[in-house]
């Protein structure tokens, strides 16, 4: 990513020494006459208040809000001239376009007039995540890694003293830490895993300033030392950590005796030239000038775990009356992936399994809402998608949502909070920095970390993770730690130890994977995302066999973390007073239906595994649960478990009672479901649905087509959900609609179809073209070529759906 980044300012700065020709070959002086300057900010990516044309620039183009892709962002949220504005180009670059628009303003600017001075700021997104890097630059410096660790460190040690930026003298190049291992000692294969992991992001960041001033007719100031111009003399913010007592950088040592600081601290007070300095105040930083936590792979990291901490929960921690909670999410794992549940599963999960054996598994588990974001934010606030008015991806819970949800109570309550991994929320700053560690994704999370100088599977990470966050919990308070793996979601990755696990293994087809099953489907289900994507996932006995292995593989290394995070709870004297809540946030399919993904409602979609081991429950240790259980109930048991009362806004119900071996008379006996998040930029649409699941039928709505689709399913009979009985059975479909029609009634809609927004959702009913085209320009010039081509009108593209259906084909725009 550097490597993009750098021939950029190269190409900005050759633009500049063109258009300033009278640049003096030293380095620009502070009384030249009105220079040129260009602010080059490295991962800055905007983060403007309010738009720049309003604000003095004469002309901007960029986003004012970050962006998730390098290569056209689907949020789309670039600005032209305070306007928005989207690329058509599928190959367009973050980088490019904005090296090509700051060239074609210097340029501009010179023809207009030579002797007026100009101002850039240009603010890359580069080095920030998801680290893109066009493959022809990754190649050109692919393998500049292979020496070694050591070597490169040394090799960028001596640049940095060659450009004045560290003194050798004061800061001598520090000693490989004792758990890193020679770079001469690395395998091949861990050579070329590093070399992939660094080169997007590490290529001559060093020497940006050099060459750019080099470039523009200057050059580097040699009595420069790195430090710039020093601020007002008082203290530094600049905290200070002895990593090899405090990796997770939890105490300042400003709190320590003075003769630590002088012998640690050198650097702290600064003092401007000619003023004395001043006495060193003593007193600690106050907390509110700190980071929260500290910054995603930018702290000073050791290699490998170090003892844990003499003091603090680190060490053996004496019970509190309130228990300590951890969750532990995973994605897309169906209810039959763990072998407690499935004798007959290919691979064995005895780690998962010892916590069934120390709580109380329950076999009807279920999700309201089958994706991602939209069940997390259930498990979070204990609410219907409606209630929590979350129906989509990077939407956070509205602020009186938020207030009412688990963290935030037990916040108010004195738990020490964390969130790892990935979070698949929308969430504001606020409501990030609520938790004492978030180091989370708000979107799907990447397959691996960076983790004290080497990079690690996510499970892996998350296992670290929990680690650091259990040295940084205060001594004698409780704390709730949620755990997110990626796997094994299609975009996880199977861990490296476990790709050859089931070699040549078969996996039989279901029974409800059948042609007569697909060929029953409503057309518009069987023509959506999940019956479209089908044929490439199940359409062969090879085809099948190589995703279901991929998939349970991936689960192999999230059972290696429960066992390591149960491991070391009991080790610090944690697991008798820490409840284990494990769940998924839906299921998947495996062909049945003739289906792929989630998004259905049907079970191999809503069902999941649901495990909580409370070990002050011993009674119930080992039991299974026939209850229907929601993943609406998280929240408010994790209130219950804390002994906080329960929240009137939440739609689920605490599940205590059921760990303690009680099942209230009036438990549940049948729950909603709804799913109408369907993305209008995906190769197909995605179904919505709703309906109402009992312990032994099921009603379901296909809400898309006018009028809409039912099916009834008497799944007593047939649990594989083979035979639609609508018409077989009217008087039971009846009264299950009429059940399913008084809850939506009772519980209004929320949902908003947003589609002149950054996530526009397909099917509109009523679309206003003109505002269409300001929101998304490119697919709607593409849908009016459609409609010019086919000679339709633009109400028949509206109204007409199969009009509307290949006009969305054939612009992979599916308003």
């Amino acid at each position: 990513m550097i490597v993009k980044k750098y021939c950029s300012i190269v190409a900005v700065a050759t633009a500049v020494a063109l258009s300033v020709p009278a640049v003096p070959s030293a380095a620009i002086s502070a009384d030249a006459p009105r220079p040129n300057v260009i602010l080059i900010l490295l991962d800055d990516m905007g983060h403007l208040d309010g738009n720049p044309v309003d604000r003095g620039f004469v002309r901007y183009f960029g986003h004012l809000s970050g962006a998730s892709s390098f290569y056209p962002p689907f949020n789309a949220s670039f600005h032209l001239d305070g306007e928005k504005w989207q690329p058509d180009d599928p190959e367009f670059y973050t980088t490019d376009g904005f090296t090509d628009f700051a060239v074609e303003f210097i340029e501009t600017t010179r023809k207009q007039d030579e002797a007026k001075p100009f101002f850039i700021y240009l603010a890359y997104n580069a080095p920030h995540n998801p680290l893109q890097a066009p493959e022809q630059d990754i190649e050109r410096h692919r393998g500049r890694y292979l020496v070694g660790w050591d070597k490169i460190r040394e090799q960028r040690y001596a640049r940095q003293v060659e450009l004045s930026l560290v003194d050798p003298e004061t800061a001598p190049l520090s000693p490989r830490p004792r758990n890193v291992p020679a770079g001469d000692s690395l395998t091949a294969e861990q050579k070329d895993l590093e070399d992939l992991r660094t080169v997007p992001q590490l290529t001559g960041i060093s020497d940006i300033m050099a060459t750019l001033l080099q470039v523009a007719g200057g050059h580097y100031p040699a009595e420069f030392r790195g430090r710039g111009n020093p601020p007002l003399s008082g203290e530094s913010l600049v905290p200070l950590f002895d990593l090899s007592r405090d990796r997770t950088e939890t105490k300042d040592l400003a709190a320590e005796p003075p003769e630590l600081c002088d012998d640690r601290g050198r650097g702290r007070q600064f003092t401007p030239p000619g003023m004395p300095p001043e006495p060193r105040d003593r007193r600690p930083i106050p907390a509110e000038r700190l980071p929260a936590i500290p910054l995603r792979n930018t702290k000073p990291i050791l290699a490998m775990p170090v003892a844990a901490p003499a003091t603090g929960i680190g060490a053996v921690a004496e019970p509190t009356a309130r228990p300590n909670i951890l969750v532990l999410l995973t994605d897309d794992q169906r209810w039959d992936a763990i072998g407690v549940n499935n004798a007959e599963l290919a691979i064995q999960t005895p780690h998962i399994d010892r916590l069934a054996k120390r709580g109380v598994n329950f076999a009807e588990a279920f999700v309201t809402t089958p994706i991602c974001a939209v069940s997390r934010a259930s498990i979070i606030t204990g609410r219907y998608s409606r209630n929590a008015r979350v129906h989509d991806f990077l939407i956070p819970p509205p602020p009186d949502v938020w207030l009412t949800s688990y963290p935030a109570l037990l916040k108010n309550a004195g738990y020490f909070l964390g969130q790892l991994g990935k979070y698949g929320v929308g969430a504001t700053k606020e409501q990030q920095t609520l938790f004492d560690l978030f180091d989370a994704d708000l979107t799907q999370g990447e397959p691996f970390h960076e983790y004290e100088g080497r990079l690690v599977h996510d499970s892996q990470w998350l296992t670290l993770r929990t680690q650091d966050f259990l040295d940084m919990v205060p001594d004698g308070k409780p704390f709730c730690l949620q755990v997110n793996y990626k796997a094994p979601h299609p975009s996880a990755v199977v861990a490296p130890e476990d790709k050859d696990a089931l070699p040549d293994f078969t996996f039989p087809r279901s029974p409800a994977d059948t042609k007569q099953q697909r060929a029953g489907l409503p057309q518009h289900v069987r023509r959506g995302l999940g019956g479209f994507s089908y044929p490439g996932d199940f359409g062969s006995d090879a085809r099948r066999n190589a995703w279901v292995g991929r998939y349970l593989r991936k689960i192999l290394s999230v059972d290696r973390s429960v066992g390591a995070i149960m491991a070391e709870l009991e080790q610090r004297g944690l697991l008798e007073n820490t409840v284990v809540i494990f769940l998924s946030d839906h299921g998947t399919h495996f062909g049945e239906q003739g289906l792929t993904g989630k998004w259905t409602p049907y079970d191999p979609s809503l069902r999941i595994p649901f495990i909580i081991a409370d070990p002050r429950s011993p009674r119930t240790a080992g039991a299974t649960s026939e209850a229907i259980v929601l993943n609406l109930d998280v929240a408010a048991t994790i209130l219950d478990l804390a002994g906080l009362p329960p929240e009137p806004g939440m739609d689920g119900t605490s599940l205590l009672p059921l760990l303690e071996g009680e099942t209230p008379a009036d438990w549940r006996n049948h729950f909603f479901f709804e799913h109408q998040m369907s993305i209008a930029t995906i190769p197909r649409p995605i179904p919505r649905n709703m309906g109402v699941r009992g312990e032994t039928e099921k009603y379901v709505v296909w809400t898309d087509p006018v009028p809409a689709i039912e099916e009834f399913y008497d799944l007593a009979a047939d649990p594989l959900e083979l035979n639609n009985i609508l018409g077989e059975n009217p008087a039971a479909a009846a009264h299950w609609r009429a059940l399913f029609q008084q809850w939506d009634k009772d519980h209004p809609n929320t949902y908003d179809f947003m589609l002149y927004s950054h996530r526009p959702q397909t099917g509109s009913p009523e679309i206003d073209w003109e505002r269409f085209a300001k929101a998304h320009p490119g697919p709607y010039q593409k849908i009016a070529e459609e409609i010019r081509n086919r000679g339709v009108s633009w109400d028949d593209a509206v109204h007409d759906p199969g009009i509307r259906w290949e006009i969305g084909v054939a612009t992979r725009f599916f308003y």
